[in-house]
């Protein structure tokens, strides 16, 4: 009995481990965080509002957390966000106070894979114009 509760436990353990190699093999594949079918470069204002989520080139893959930061008016601004949506409303609200060459990063984003695993996406940063 005992012996057999050990192989259990062995080839449970080894499928997790091989489960999580394969994850992390997808990180290496050249996945990108994306808003607007943008992952950097200069980006309109309007664009990102109407846009407004975050997504993976991976459309299988669902971002599930990730922190947005902009300077306005001298002030740092940070936002963690659940889930993929940034138009919450004191995010828009910064967002339409912000001015052409201000920057606005997508840092820590965490995104799901379909077996489950977590996966961390590059950040991502813009160059607002009008």
């Amino acid at each position: 009995m005992k012996r057999s509760l050990k192989v259990i436990l062995i080839l449970i353990f080894s499928l997790h481990y091989f489960t999580s190699l394969n994850a992390q093999k997808v990180l290496t594949t050249g996945l990108q965080a994306t808003v607007a079918g943008l992952s950097e470069g200069k980006i309109n204002v309007n664009f990102l509002i109407s846009d407004g989520k975050v997504s993976c080139t991976d459309t299988t893959i669902k971002v599930t957390s990730f922190t947005i930061g902009m300077i306005v008016k001298s002030d740092l601004i940070e936002r963690n966000i659940s889930g993929f949506s940034f138009l919450a409303i004191d995010v828009f609200d910064y967002l339409t106070k912000v001015k052409p060459g201000d920057k606005v990063c997508f840092t820590k984003i965490r995104a799901k894979a379909k077996n489950g695993t977590t996966i961390k996406l590059p950040s991502i940063t813009f160059t607002l114009t009008s």
